[in-house]
């Protein structure tokens, strides 16, 4: 198991932000949470190690990425040009090409970033976690 919260409880003060928390993600799996902003931003600080659960078990057993909404992308660059980039910067034996037709960006990929949409924008970033081989969120 990639990442697990069990019977996980963070209170911040008198304030509990979230309660009973089971959640179980496999290696390679992509999960989306959608929460409010107090129990976001806490979420990241457990996985980032910033913060600590008030009770229950967290673990994780792998390298983690993270698609926030702020994306990290180069806007001047094209698709192909920020996943080549991406592949250099982190010495990955991953195929663009595969990357490429996974994410469904061949008909943007010559596209500077800045003209994506925002949907396309966030294809880009995991196409750009996926060239990092971790397991990512």
């Amino acid at each position: 198991m990639g990442l697990m919260f069990s019977d996980a409880e963070k209170h911040i003060q008198d304030t509990i932000v979230f309660s009973d928390l089971n959640m179980a993600i496999p290696n390679g799996q992509v999960i989306s949470v959608y929460t409010n902003v107090n129990v976001r931003e806490t979420l990241v600080g457990i996985l980032t190690g910033d913060t600590n659960l008030s009770y229950g078990n967290f673990t994780l057993q792998s390298d983690i990425g993270f698609l926030l909404l702020q994306d990290g992308l180069y806007e001047r660059l094209k698709v192909n040009e920020m996943l080549t980039f991406t592949k250099r910067l982190y010495a990955s034996d991953q195929l663009i090409e595969s990357i490429v037709h996974m994410m469904q960006l061949e008909p943007i990929k010559n596209r500077k970033i800045h003209q994506l949409s925002f949907s396309e924008q966030k294809r880009v970033q995991m196409a750009c976690l996926a060239i990092q081989a971790l397991m990512y969120l």
